[in-house]
């Protein structure tokens, strides 16, 4: 296992005594590159019914000439394979420029590291070992039957599929940067085995508000676990996360130190790198509008339930619950009375005016349904006919063409709404002047 040194960053000076010693020593850190090898050829395809909405320009793109990504997983993550249908909680979906992911699925007995692969993920493994917090996310995912494989085929640096269970990462990325993709996809696994998720009993609005605070959740800790991992005297994960598209947040969680290093261990700069996710526009713009997609889902297969029960409320205590580390932990929770309520306006950024539209089109093919419920109940043949999921609703295809224009989507014909496709020149469209963030982290 080759690991790559660094120079001393201008935030060293954070770290313990100790920490610094042993950084200063290089201790376990041989220089060296990593080789790659081939990738397993034994593919099982699935079809998807379902839109990815988001594309990001292919024109975008990082110093190593990758596609740029959000941290979000391959939708075919979440069908269940018998009935080709999403599964209830979703942790993420992947979004990717010029073309949909359409990533062949492997079970986990067909799936197979090469031994190039393998010795990396058991190197990135001993450094996530190296601290006991970051090794206790660790052995909670093996023990629970998580298998991580390396696939250099892939765009994201990695993602976590709870439909089966395994953490996959780009082995050919270097050290910091999978280190810091293993602790973020690590934290959405636990978050799954907590039972927080985007849950389809959510209203449409508090199913955004939660998909933003699970992965500013993810982020944070992956800030803060890297931090702990340099204290440990590897500072790569840090140093390869403040050189991305989502340094900010791991800058606010720096700043928080420096103005007390007792914020380090009191949940109070974590608290900071969380609320700093929903500071970027094109953090909450790009998922919000993947948001959206999944809520339409939502809709079309669960409307009968909503209209006839109701959704389930999200509060901040329930936010706040999936914060909560393998040791019992939780920054949120040490932060609920002196920070910002978890439900108030700065968590509420993404919800712009293009989501409000489609929220209150939603709204109406909702309020519609209900109508026509009263009084004849949900389980009549023309009610479930109606609510099959080919069936037309016009409000929510309404909803949906306010984004077309903006996003890429597979088919004219998606879940039975007929959707106009972008032109190429909005297929390309660069959505902002001057830099954009790249959102590898």
């Amino acid at each position: 296992m080759n690991i790559k040194s660094a120079t001393a960053p201008k935030w060293s000076c954070l770290l313990s005594s100790r920490a610094q010693a042993q950084r200063a020593g290089n201790i376990g850190k041989p220089e060296g590159d990593f080789p790659s090898g081939p990738r397993s050829k034994r593919i099982v395809t699935l079809k998807s019914r379902c839109p990815v909405l988001l594309r990001f320009t292919d024109i975008l793109k990082n110093s190593r000439g990758s596609v740029p990504v959000t941290r979000l997983a391959p939708e075919d993550c979440f069908l269940n394979p018998k009935t080709e249908t999403f599964i209830d909680n979703f942790v993420s979906m992947v979004t990717t420029a010029r073309k949909m992911v359409r990533r062949p699925i492997l079970n986990q007995e067909e799936r197979k590291n090469t031994p190039e692969d393998q010795e990396k993920i058991n190197g990135w493994m001993e450094i996530l070992g190296r601290h006991p917090d970051t090794k206790a996310l660790l052995d909670e995912a093996l023990d629970s039957g998580t298998k991580i494989y390396g696939d250099n085929t892939i765009k994201p640096l990695g993602y976590y599929s709870p439909a089966e269970n395994i953490l996959v990462v780009n082995p050919d990325r270097t050290d910091g940067e999978v280190v810091a993709t293993m602790i973020h996809e690590l934290t959405h696994r636990h978050q799954d085995k907590l039972g927080y998720g985007l849950s389809p009993m959510l209203s449409p609005r508090d199913l955004i508000l939660m998909l933003f605070n699970m992965e500013a959740n993810a982020e944070a800790n992956a800030v803060a676990e890297s931090f702990k991992l340099a204290q440990a005297g590897f500072p790569d994960a840090l140093e390869a996360h403040l050189r991305t598209g989502y340094g900010d947040i791991s800058r606010a969680f720096l700043d928080k130190i420096k103005e007390n290093p007792e914020n380090a261990h009191n949940g109070v700069a974590t608290r900071a790198a969380h609320d700093q996710w929903f500071e970027q526009p094109w953090r909450r713009k790009a998922y919000g509008e993947q948001a959206i997609g999944i809520v339409i889902n939502n809709i079309k297969v669960f409307a009968s339930v909503f209209v006839t029960q109701g959704f389930t409320p999200l509060t901040p205590e329930t936010i706040a619950g999936m914060a909560e580390d393998p040791n019992g932990d939780n920054y949120l929770k040490t932060t609920l009375e002196t920070g910002d309520s978890l439900t108030g306006d700065r968590y509420r950024k993404g919800l712009t005016a293009e989501i409000e539209m489609a929220l209150a089109a939603i709204d109406k093919a909702l309020n519609d349904l209900k109508n026509k419920l009263d009084g004849k109940g949900p389980e009549t043949d023309d009610t479930r006919k109606a609510l099959l999921p080919d069936s037309k609703n016009d409000a929510l295809e309404n909803a949906v063409r306010k984004f077309a224009g903006r996003m890429v989507l597979s088919d004219k014909k998606v879940n039975g709404l007929h959707l106009p496709i972008p032109t190429k020149a909005d297929r390309y469209r660069t959505p902002r002047k001057g830099p954009v963030p790249m959102p590898v982290f």
